[in-house]
């Protein structure tokens, strides 16, 4: 059986080619397995069983990706199933197996399902777009059809269950997190805080042969309130590096993100990633979460004079609330974005998005190529820019990304950092943690 040569451990399968787990686990292999599960418990109990116990397992771990509003994160190929993300819930339903509770997942799936509904994600005919946060051809694989949309109807599984089916009829219950949880099997360290944002700290997946697949796999963090971005060129505004470090060589103005990851390693407090770039430069970052700021570090050795392009969260430039009772549509003035020495800050009514530099540079709000981002049509991206000297160097960059309505607050409030070659000090919010470069 294919799906048996994917297997891994503890619920998680790999998507066709090994190292590669996107939402394909949850809507495909999980999906269909519980599917067989459930018809097939007569004739073929021992199967039916072991999918059974897998799922269980992996839910623990899935729901990790969703706020528990049902905001899902976005990470991947083939994000235009959009609410398909769902569908493993509903499937758990249909095999009767209670994962993380019933109540729980109910909650996932409805909730998810109603964001997509207050999305532009229908044309003037009613028919659902490829695309995700919005219609986009540009996001999309090679493989992806008209029809392709559709596979979020998977979602709606949720119908075969009598209504007097526990799905419906368990008490409504939010998923209970922990504030920061490592994932070993797709490679992630998520954090979750009360407001509702999810980010996911990845090192270790490649996406191959997909569109885009630099900017869908390897990214240093992805939102579910941020999206991440898509590259159109080479420029600042059309590579839109939102959450990853990009390089230029000389003055050409040209960036690019990593060329070959060669080390990766996560723990419990922090990603690593050795990688390269074109042109003979070599790079090892180091990122902490503290949410809603994280820390990058970057040691960088380079052939060639260089410059870098750290980018934060990709924020929208306006924003429209038509779907939303009682909020109205908004657009940002240049009094809503704050310069420092060494770093920007984009202080919108509908977020905050901000970038700080310990270690030099400038800050700039680059205001990246339409379409670009999954989920908003124009965004601007707070950018850490600093030329380098042929030799080594060290970076120490801090981002914020916050959408919680007191923006002054977490841009007040920063974390502390401390580094030497060797060790590194954060101070947040009253907690030390203490990490040396040899634990990676």
């Amino acid at each position: 059986m294919v799906i048996e040569r994917c297997y891994l451990k503890d619920g998680w399968y790999f998507d066709g080619q090994p190292g590669q787990m996107d939402y394909y686990i949850p809507f495909a292999i999980q999906f269909y397995s519980l599917v067989y599960a459930h018809f097939m418990e007569n004739m073929d109990l021992e199967t039916s069983t072991r999918f059974r116990e897998r799922a269980g397992h992996f839910s623990e771990d899935f729901i990790y990706w969703f706020s528990d509003d049902g905001n899902e994160l976005p990470f991947g190929r083939s994000l235009t199933y959009r609410f398909a993300h769902g569908a493993f819930f509903s499937a758990m339903g249909l095999a009767e197996v209670p994962g993380p509770g019933y109540g729980v997942m109910r909650g996932l799936v409805l909730g998810n399902l109603k964001r997509w509904l207050r999305r532009p994600i229908f044309d003037n005919a009613g028919i659902l777009t490829i695309g995700y946060g919005y219609p986009n051809l540009f996001m999309s694989e090679r493989y992806n059809a008209p029809g392709s949309p559709y596979w979020g109807l998977k979602t709606f599984l949720i119908l075969a269950l009598p209504s007097d089916h526990p799905f419906w009829t368990e008490p409504a219950e939010k998923a209970v997190y922990q504030p920061q949880k490592l994932l070993p099997e797709p490679h992630m360290l998520i954090t979750h805080d009360k407001n509702g944002h999810v980010m996911a700290f990845t090192a270790g997946q490649q996406g191959k042969c997909f569109g885009a697949s630099k900017e869908k796999y390897e990214k240093f963090v992805y939102s579910n309130q941020f999206a991440f971005s898509v590259s159109r060129g080479l420029s600042l505004e059309e590579g839109a590096y939102d959450n990853t470090l990009a390089v230029s060589a000389g003055e050409s103005g040209q960036f690019q993100m990593r060329d070959a990851v060669e080390k990766v390693s996560l723990t419990e407090t922090a990603v690593y990633v050795r990688y390269t770039f074109p042109g003979g430069v070599w790079a090892e970052s180091l990122i902490i979460p503290c949410a809603p700021w994280h820390i990058r570090i970057h040691r960088i050795r380079t052939r060639t004079a260089i410059e870098t392009a750290d980018g934060g969260f990709a924020i929208e430039a306006e924003r429209c609330f038509e779907a939303v009772p009682g909020r109205k549509s908004g657009k940002y003035e240049p009094e809503m974005v704050r310069y420092e020495e060494h770093g920007v800050f984009a202080e919108f009514p509908w977020g905050v998005s901000g970038a700080v530099s310990c270690s030099g540079g400038s800050g700039e709000l680059v205001s990246a190529f339409p379409n670009t981002n999954l989920l908003y049509n124009l965004t601007v991206i707070p950018t850490l820019r600093q030329k380098l000297e042929p030799g080594e160097h060290l970076l120490v960059n801090c981002m914020l990304g916050d959408r919680s309505g007191d923006a002054s607050q977490w841009v007040r409030q920063r974390p502390e950092v401390t580094v030497n070659w060797d060790r590194i000090q954060v101070l947040y919010q009253g907690k030390k943690t203490v990490i040396s470069w040899e634990e990676y």
